[in-house]
């Protein structure tokens, strides 16, 4: 069967953060045929791997690290510590999805329906988005699907498609994150039930539908890397002014003089730039500018630190000549604390025997 992929070009940072994900089965060391095609479709978008089921409650495997879960037809009594977890979960399993996924009364009725299709019944969430409600053919021929009863299902749980002509059997069930499951806990994560199980029998219809469900658990995930990714655009959003220190005009000042020690690849003496108790907020350092400079046949090393605890910041690398003596330099740093000072020394690599100087001043941003 051809590939089919749904997913946008920006989305490929989900993609190339290799996200990964656990698939739980009863036994792995005897995959079904179905099982491995299931698999090897996941790996498109997760790096992932087989997880045994009795392994899920030995504790030994880390899904801390997943961004997914997909549960085939593993024992419920054994998917204990999936519970807890943030991670979007997939289940084919009416009992997983009942006494592990919470998503409905775990004594409610469950069983499967032989055919081609099912029905789309709710158009107005993201899986489901730009279908027609009513009958959607999921497989070439008829096989079985799982369902759970809609009277078993907690009012959180939202239903997109029910078996063929029964909108009382519920095929894709979709438990948000954070809402209140049967229990009457908030959901760690997202969870999603969806009976269509027989992966190798999908048509070219069905396995765009399962793309979409996949598409649709890409971004909720809450995989750690994507989180940093996120953070970092969060961080640099909230970058204010930039501003520097000493300030030509509040300080009357074109910079700093910082010196090297006489020997080469040594660092001359700590010299503060930016006192403590300027900056009344938390802050990043973003340039140095080098207004001027005693030797311009040198390479130099700046070392950034903080004033309190000469805890570094930042290293810089500077080689001069003669048509480059003052120059900008953009510079990325830490948060610092605020009313934290900077200091700065510095080193040469050229001309040993005499002291070179160069003139700084700091250039910084306060955090919103």
């Amino acid at each position: 069967m051809a590939e089919n992929k749904i997913l946008r070009q920006g989305d490929a940072i989900y993609v190339n953060t290799h996200l990964a994900f656990s698939y739980i089965l009863p036994d792995i060391t005897t995959p079904t045929a179905d099982d491995q095609q299931m698999f090897n479709y996941f790996t498109r978008f997760f790096h992932g791997g087989f997880v045994d089921d009795d392994g899920v409650d030995a504790g030994d495997h880390d899904f801390l690290s997943d961004a997914a879960l997909y549960i085939a037809d593993a024992a419920p009594a054994k998917i204990n510590k999936i519970e807890p977890l943030g991670v979007p979960g997939l289940t084919m399993s009416p009992d997983v999805a009942l006494t592990n996924f919470k998503v409905g009364n775990p004594a409610g009725a469950t069983g499967f329906d032989n055919n081609t299709q099912i029905d789309i019944t709710n158009i107005l969430h993201n899986i489901t988005e730009g279908y027609a409600a009513g009958p959607l053919a999921v497989f070439g021929v008829a096989q079985n699907i799982n369902w759970i009863a809609t009277a078993a299902l907690t009012a959180e749980a939202i239903v997109l498609a029910t078996v063929q002509g029964d909108a009382t059997k519920a095929v894709l069930v979709v438990l948000p994150d954070g809402v209140e499951d049967y229990d009457g806990n908030p959901t760690p994560g997202l969870r999603v039930f969806y009976g269509g199980y027989e992966f190798s029998r999908f048509s070219a219809a069905g396995l765009n539908f399962f793309a979409r469900i996949i598409e649709f658990m890409l971004h909720q995930t809450k995989n750690t890397a994507v989180a940093r990714i996120i953070e970092a655009v969060r961080e640099q959003l909230a970058i204010g002014v930039q501003r520097y220190y000493p300030d030509l005009v509040a300080q009357s000042s074109i910079g700093v003089v910082v010196q090297t020690a006489a020997a080469n690849f040594t660092y001359g003496n700590y010299t503060p730039l930016l006192p403590a108790a300027t900056v009344a907020v938390p802050f990043k350092v973003v340039a140095v500018n080098i207004a001027a400079l005693s030797d311009v046949t040198e390479q130099y090393q700046v070392e950034l630190s903080r004033l309190s605890d000469n805890t570094v910041i930042s290293i810089i690398r500077l080689t001069a000549s003669a048509q480059q003596a003052v120059v900008n330099i953009p510079v990325h740093s830490p948060v610092i604390a605020a009313g934290e000072g900077v200091r700065a020394r510095l080193a040469k690599s050229a001309n040993a025997g005499s002291a070179k100087t160069i003139t700084i001043s700091l250039g910084y941003a306060e955090m919103s």
